[in-house]
């Protein structure tokens, strides 16, 4: 799952990141109030979000796929299908 997240963002979209965030705090140092300033740093907000959801998405998709494959294995019983669906719920990702 790294492998595809590295993948999908790669390096030239952390140093852009990188490059808006380093503008962003000049300006914000120098006292600047300029539409550049909202510019940016929605740039930067949604960069990060991007960063991040992408993350979650598909950690939680791997979980998911983890943990309904065990589920209808031959033999489970539906409690053990909806502890399954309970630790996907509670956060499976968090311990990743």
């Amino acid at each position: 799952m790294h492998g595809f997240w590295w993948r999908v963002v790669g390096f030239h979209f952390l140093v852009a990141l990188a490059l808006v965030a380093a503008g962003f705090t000049l300006l914000i140092r120098r006292g600047d109030t300029s539409w550049l300033m909202g510019v940016l740093g929605s740039v930067l907000i949604l960069g990060v979000g991007f960063l991040v959801g992408l993350y979650v998405v598909h950690c939680r998709l791997a979980a998911y796929q983890q943990y309904s494959a065990r589920s209808f294995l031959p033999g489970r019983k539906l409690q053990e299908a909806k502890l399954a669906d309970n630790r996907l719920k509670a956060g499976v990702c968090a311990a990743a």
